[in-house]
């Protein structure tokens, strides 16, 4: 994608989720990412919105465009 991270010693890691709401045509996904060590969820409305928070981390700004709270199926927050 061309985005790096700004400083090559730092990392993050995340467990991430995905998961499918609607039928057929009307299907989107979903994702949230998790911070093991914190267990901060954030939640995304989709695959675009994962892609600019990330983007955004990398960059240094950890702001939450595009992102909500997690309502995973099954389960609760």
């Amino acid at each position: 994608m061309g985005t790096e991270c700004r400083n090559e010693s730092e990392y993050r890691f995340f467990l991430l989720r995905l998961w499918s709401e609607g039928d057929g045509a009307t299907a989107v996904w979903r994702c949230s990412l998790e911070d093991p060590a914190t267990r901060a969820r954030r939640g995304f409305d989709g695959i675009e919105t994962l892609g600019s928070y990330l983007a955004a981390l990398c960059r240094g700004d950890e702001g939450g465009s595009g992102s909500r709270p997690p309502s995973e199926p099954g389960g609760t927050d």
